[in-house]
Protein backbone atom coordinates (compact mmCIF):
# COMPACT_ATOMS: atom_id res chain seq x y z
CA UNK A 1 0.00 0.00 0.00
CA UNK A 2 1.22 3.25 -0.66
CA UNK A 3 0.58 6.29 1.91
CA UNK A 4 0.47 9.91 1.72
CA UNK A 5 3.75 11.53 3.24
CA UNK A 6 1.40 13.25 5.72
CA UNK A 7 0.01 9.42 6.72
CA UNK A 8 3.24 7.57 6.32
CA UNK A 9 4.55 10.38 9.21
CA UNK A 10 1.28 10.15 11.46
CA UNK A 11 1.38 6.32 11.25
CA UNK A 12 5.45 5.87 12.47
CA UNK A 13 4.94 8.25 15.17
CA UNK A 14 1.57 6.01 15.95
CA UNK A 15 3.42 2.88 15.83
CA UNK A 16 6.53 4.92 18.61
CA UNK A 17 3.88 5.83 20.60
CA UNK A 18 2.00 2.25 20.81
CA UNK A 19 5.99 0.46 21.29
CA UNK A 20 7.05 3.14 23.63
CA UNK A 21 3.48 2.74 26.02
CA UNK A 22 1.04 0.01 25.15
CA UNK A 23 4.15 -2.92 24.38
CA UNK A 24 4.35 -3.06 28.43
CA UNK A 25 0.82 -4.00 28.81
CA UNK A 26 0.45 -7.57 30.48
CA UNK A 27 -3.39 -7.70 30.67
CA UNK A 28 -5.91 -8.96 27.86
CA UNK A 29 -7.75 -6.85 25.95
CA UNK A 30 -11.40 -7.25 27.93
CA UNK A 31 -9.08 -6.29 31.64
CA UNK A 32 -8.15 -3.22 30.35
CA UNK A 33 -10.01 -0.47 32.38
CA UNK A 34 -11.09 2.99 30.91
CA UNK A 35 -8.37 5.02 32.56
CA UNK A 36 -5.37 2.61 31.30
CA UNK A 37 -7.39 3.38 27.73
CA UNK A 38 -6.88 7.34 28.22
CA UNK A 39 -3.39 7.00 29.62
CA UNK A 40 -2.25 4.84 26.54
CA UNK A 41 -4.06 6.77 24.32
CA UNK A 42 -2.41 10.15 22.66
CA UNK A 43 -4.29 13.02 21.49
CA UNK A 44 -4.76 13.87 17.84
CA UNK A 45 -2.30 17.37 18.50
CA UNK A 46 0.42 15.38 20.25
CA UNK A 47 0.68 12.88 17.45
CA UNK A 48 0.76 15.88 14.78
CA UNK A 49 3.23 17.90 16.46
CA UNK A 50 5.55 14.79 16.98
CA UNK A 51 4.93 13.55 13.36
CA UNK A 52 6.40 17.36 12.38
CA UNK A 53 2.76 18.44 10.80
CA UNK A 54 0.86 20.65 13.74
CA UNK A 55 -1.53 22.25 11.15
CA UNK A 56 -3.20 19.14 10.97
CA UNK A 57 -4.70 18.75 14.49
CA UNK A 58 -8.17 19.34 13.03
CA UNK A 59 -8.10 18.06 9.56
CA UNK A 60 -5.72 14.42 10.39
CA UNK A 61 -8.80 12.04 9.64
CA UNK A 62 -8.49 11.52 6.16
CA UNK A 63 -4.54 10.03 6.99
CA UNK A 64 -5.58 8.35 9.71
CA UNK A 65 -8.21 6.73 7.73
CA UNK A 66 -5.20 5.21 5.29
CA UNK A 67 -3.88 3.72 8.20
CA UNK A 68 -6.90 2.19 9.24
CA UNK A 69 -7.18 0.51 6.04
CA UNK A 70 -3.63 -0.63 5.76
CA UNK A 71 -4.57 -2.23 9.71
CA UNK A 72 -7.56 -3.70 7.88
CA UNK A 73 -5.39 -5.13 5.09
CA UNK A 74 -2.85 -7.40 7.65
CA UNK A 75 -5.66 -8.05 10.19
CA UNK A 76 -4.57 -5.77 12.74
CA UNK A 77 -7.04 -3.76 15.10
CA UNK A 78 -6.61 -0.36 13.96
CA UNK A 79 -3.84 1.40 15.49
CA UNK A 80 -5.34 4.48 14.69
CA UNK A 81 -8.28 4.09 17.60
CA UNK A 82 -5.08 5.32 20.18
CA UNK A 83 -5.93 9.08 18.89
CA UNK A 84 -8.66 10.65 20.89
CA UNK A 85 -9.34 14.38 20.92
CA UNK A 86 -9.40 16.30 24.40
CA UNK A 87 -12.89 14.05 25.74
CA UNK A 88 -10.79 11.12 25.41
CA UNK A 89 -12.73 9.84 22.35
CA UNK A 90 -12.24 9.47 18.50
CA UNK A 91 -13.09 12.42 16.32
CA UNK A 92 -16.05 12.92 14.25
CA UNK A 93 -14.09 11.27 11.16
CA UNK A 94 -13.42 7.88 13.02
CA UNK A 95 -16.84 6.58 12.34
CA UNK A 96 -15.75 6.75 8.20
CA UNK A 97 -12.56 4.84 8.89
CA UNK A 98 -12.62 0.58 8.79
CA UNK A 99 -13.55 -1.30 11.64
CA UNK A 100 -16.78 -0.05 12.73
CA UNK A 101 -16.97 3.35 13.60
CA UNK A 102 -17.92 4.61 16.82
CA UNK A 103 -20.02 1.88 18.11
CA UNK A 104 -16.63 -0.44 17.79
CA UNK A 105 -14.47 1.82 18.93
CA UNK A 106 -13.66 0.77 22.98
CA UNK A 107 -13.12 -2.69 21.80
CA UNK A 108 -11.20 -1.46 18.63
CA UNK A 109 -8.77 0.79 20.76
CA UNK A 110 -8.86 -2.08 23.95
CA UNK A 111 -6.96 -4.65 20.60
CA UNK A 112 -4.59 -2.03 19.49
CA UNK A 113 -3.35 -1.36 23.29
CA UNK A 114 -2.62 -5.12 23.64
CA UNK A 115 -1.28 -5.98 19.82
CA UNK A 116 1.66 -7.15 19.34
CA UNK A 117 1.94 -7.63 15.54
CA UNK A 118 2.20 -3.93 14.28
CA UNK A 119 5.68 -3.27 12.68
CA UNK A 120 8.61 -0.76 13.79
CA UNK A 121 8.20 0.97 11.03
CA UNK A 122 5.95 2.14 7.93
CA UNK A 123 6.31 0.51 5.06
CA UNK A 124 7.75 2.69 2.37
Amino acid sequence: MRFSAEAHALGQKLLDHHRAVCRGVSVSASDLTDSQVARLSIRYGVLCERAGLPFLTRSSGGYLREIAIWCEQEGWPPINALVVNESGLPGEGYDRAPGGGYAKWPEQVRKAVVCKEYPELMPE
